[in-house]
């Protein structure tokens, strides 16, 4: 299903907020996951509607402007990011000869 990977990114990345009237706030990172997410709100409607049994359910969607931390896209990046976890990760890079970045 195209777009699955933006509606799938963009509903873990961060946990969902439960509102007053069974409205569910969850913030995306940009316009274009808005975007998507607004595209198959009724299938996201059907699913948890069906599932928990409750017709009430409303989702909307927010962006989030103030992103303290950017997401890491290329390989380069992600790396990084795992080195501030894990700082042997540089050492075991350079013993195995490893150049993916």
């Amino acid at each position: 299903m195209e777009g699955s990977s933006i509606v799938y990114s963009a509903m873990i990345t961060r946990p969902p907020i439960l509102k007053d009237d069974f409205e569910i706030e969850l913030s995306v990172d940009n316009r274009s996951q808005a975007e998507e997410l607004i595209d198959r709100r009724t299938d996201i409607h059907d699913y948890l509607r069906k599932s928990l049994s409750n017709g009430g359910i409303e989702v909307t969607f927010r962006v989030e402007k103030n992103q303290k931390e950017r997401k890491a896209y290329t390989d380069e990046e992600k790396f990084k990011k795992m080195l501030e976890s894990n700082p042997t990760l540089l050492k075991l890079k350079n013993e195995l000869s490893l150049d993916f970045i």
